[in-house]
């Protein structure tokens, strides 16, 4: 499967580098997570298990500051800003 692929073979170090900050941008814990349960679910045939899984790693997203920028970007129609949420909890 190809989700991406670059106009020209000489603008690949500038579309991943794109492609690249872009992922940076996003709520970190949560692309944590996303990795995570991708590894450790992949193979998985307990569907309780995954569930388990999953809610846990929500629950701990939905306790982020990253998380109630999300909301409230949302509310305010706006582009979140994850790194200045990221940067409010230290």
């Amino acid at each position: 499967l190809v989700l991406f692929i670059p106009p020209l073979y000489g603008e690949l170090g500038v579309s991943l580098s794109s492609m690249a900050k872009s992922m940076g941008d996003n709520p970190q814990i949560s692309l944590k997570h996303i990795k995570n349960l991708l590894t450790i679910n992949g193979n998985e045939t307990d569907l309780e298990l995954i569930q388990k899984r999953e809610q846990a790693a929500l629950k701990e997203c939905y306790e982020t500051e990253e998380h109630k920028e999300a909301i409230s970007s949302f509310i305010e129609k706006r582009e979140p800003d994850f790194k200045a949420a990221r940067s409010m909890k230290k």
